[in-house]
């Protein structure tokens, strides 16, 4: 969406989907309508993912290669308290 409400009742900038279930080594496809006019990212380090979502809607691929439970992020600012917090602007991938 483009907006989540926070728990003091403010909108912030969000992810429909945050969360994330992959199997190792397995290509998922991933369906993405950014609303937005800028680009974000779902950006994981600790499992090598750093995908950069245009605006519009486009396929991308997420690949982990090693199971966990990895934290991703947007790595293009745009709402600072969004960015700090689960299930806004960032989740996490759990590979199994």
């Amino acid at each position: 969406p483009e907006y989540k409400v926070g728990p003091e009742g403010e909108k912030h900038d969000a992810f429909t989907t945050t969360e994330f279930a992959v199997q190792a080594g397995h290509p998922q496809q991933l369906r993405i309508d950014n609303t937005d006019s800028v680009p974000h990212s779902i950006t994981a380090p600790a499992a090598g993912v750093n995908i950069v979502l245009m605006p519009g809607t486009h396929t991308y691929t997420l690949l982990v290669k090693q199971p966990g439970t990895f934290l991703w992020f947007c790595t293009f600012v745009c709402d600072e308290w969004a960015m700090q917090h689960p299930g806004y602007m960032s989740g996490y991938i759990n590979v199994s």
